[in-house]
């Protein structure tokens, strides 16, 4: 079992919180760290563990084996380098960092200290994501010809979903971005606002492929992906398949399987298509149905943890990366890991995306220059500086001490 406290108690770390506890033969909860104090009296009372107002008090004084760090990501290269500097394995939330240099603070901190750092992206680990993955590893859809999203909370995610289907390499993005008036809304903070940013972006890939990324603005939408191929597409959780020249276009749902629980509700047991024509059933089974689980998003977090608890017990943990990482390998269908290289993928095409929109909406090509921070990430390290009274990498025992405002900074070009 490995002790792990927890860097943050907002709507995002209480979940983070409530998965933990259910996890009781791979985790024991051993502290929590907020600088609200309202939020840390609640953590004592729901888990009776020691609260912090620091997380270096909070390491120091708990000696975890992992830390997750669950606060905006302004402050997750700090909170990782004192972490790995303490010998603690990290759990990261998403997005890995606000710039690529601070990703690669991060990566660096725990390759020096040999610590294993993983990254809390869910939407790939998703049950029907999962599936969708199989549908097209097993041809349903001929070759994937083009992804096309629209992506309204995180849009980093919106970058691991259509990458999770287009697995060659990207090679340039083009971006586009505006802000428009909108109706009065209460953002995280709790803040009035009414505008909001849109933004549009193509990415090209190495065999052809092609992706549409649109975060849209005042549409009900919602998040939805288009996966498109040779001879079928997947529409958002349907499965199309196209009966030749002129056929019929024939959708498959996918359906999820429950079972009744003891003390009453239900539990998922799978997700599957029955595409019918003869070919057979495709199915994920639930593997952690035994932690009655409540949501899909519960599922995608325990796996996190039940592939980071492996690759940190099993003695040949996947490592931190290269100093300077390359562009990663796709991710196998049924990966337990996903590291911080694939998340470094993830956030470096947004990046792209709002550089070229910065610069006028030309073509970006990706990976993006070594050690050259773009325009749009120096602006950010700027506005970090006025924000926080330094710059990201310098004073961080100072800077790990200040409250980190909910939203961060600003991450699109308006």
């Amino acid at each position: 079992m490995l002790d792990v406290a927890v860097v943050g108690a907002g709507n995002r770390g209480a979940t983070h919180l409530d998965t933990i506890s259910r996890l009781t033969d791979l985790y024991r909860l051993v502290g929590v760290c907020d600088a609200r104090e309202e939020r840390r009296a609640w953590a004592a009372a729901q888990y009776g563990v020691p609260v912090f107002d620091h997380p270096v008090t909070l390491i120091e004084q708990t000696r975890p084996h992992l830390v997750a760090v669950v606060v905006p990501p302004d402050a997750h290269h700090l909170i990782t380098a004192a972490a790995a500097a303490r010998g603690c394995h990290v759990l990261s939330e998403t997005p890995i960092a606000t710039t690529l240099a601070m990703a690669d603070h991060m990566i660096q901190s725990c390759s020096r200290a040999g610590t294993v750092l993983e990254v809390a992206e869910n939407v790939w680990r998703f049950p029907q994501e999962r599936l969708k993955r199989r549908i097209v590893d097993c041809g349903l859809i001929g070759d994937v010809t083009q992804v096309h999203l629209w992506y309204r909370s995180g849009s980093y995610h919106g970058m691991n979903a259509l990458r999770r289907f287009i697995t060659t390499r990207p090679t340039r993005v083009l971006g586009l971005s505006r802000e428009f008036a909108v109706a009065p809304y209460r953002d995280l903070d709790g803040s009035e606002q009414r505008r909001q940013a849109w933004e549009l972006g193509a990415i090209d890939f190495e065999s052809g492929q092609l992706a549409i990324y649109q975060l849209p603005v005042g549409s009900d939408r919602g998040n939805l992906w288009e996966v498109i191929g040779s001879e079928g597409a997947i529409m958002g959780n349907d499965l199309l398949r196209f009966d030749g020249p002129g056929g019929a276009r024939r959708r498959y749902p996918l359906e999820m399987v429950f079972e009744d629980l003891p003390g009453g509700g239900r539990a998922l047991v799978a997700v599957r298509v029955s595409p019918g024509d003869g070919a057979r059933v495709v199915e994920w089974e639930h593997p952690y149905r035994k932690y009655q689980l409540p949501g899909i998003d519960d599922v995608a977090r325990a796996d996190i943890y039940a592939g980071l608890y492996e690759a940190i017990t099993s003695g040949q943990p996947p490592p931190a990366g290269r100093d300077r990482p390359g562009w990663p390998a796709p991710l196998p269908a049924d990966a337990r890991f996903y590291g911080a290289l694939q998340a470094r993928a993830d956030q470096e095409l947004l990046i792209a995306l709002r550089e070229s929109a910065r610069r006028g909406s030309t073509w970006v090509g990706v990976p993006l220059a070594a050690g050259e921070p773009t325009a749009f990430e120096r602006q950010l390290h700027e506005e970090f500086e006025r924000t926080y009274g330094a710059p990201p990498f310098e004073d961080p025992e100072r800077l790990l001490g200040t409250l980190f405002p909910r939203r961060g900074l600003t991450q699109t070009v308006h």
